[in-house]
């Protein structure tokens, strides 16, 4: 977890890498771990994100967020929240809201 004073101001998210790197630390992902939870191919992609710039296709915007817990609209384009209501990234919805579990005893 970043100490108050390395939390960055909001002009310092105002680009991808930057919100990426600021998701990842906050996360207490490193490069390859984010990678793996991303089921990327290797922690380059995400070094490449953060280093040169690069934006990556949709697809894997979608499964960084995800691993991050952040909405993917926050990490492309700063879109506000940074998550949805319930707290899931846009990929995820729990089961129980999409369909109610029951226990049935017989």
């Amino acid at each position: 977890m970043p100490r108050k004073r390395d939390i960055p101001l909001p002009e310092e998210l105002e680009h991808f890498s930057a919100r990426l790197r600021y998701a990842r630390e906050l996360s207490g992902l490193g490069v390859n771990a984010l990678a793996e939870a991303a089921d990327l191919s290797s922690g380059s992609v995400v070094t490449k994100c953060e280093k040169d710039g690069h934006i990556p296709d949709a697809a894997t915007i979608v499964r960084l967020a995800t691993a991050l817990g952040v909405r993917h609209g926050w990490l492309l384009a700063g879109e506000e929240p940074i998550q949805s209501r319930l707290g899931l990234s846009f990929v995820e919805q729990p089961a129980a809201v999409a369909t109610p579990v029951r226990n049935h005893r017989r």
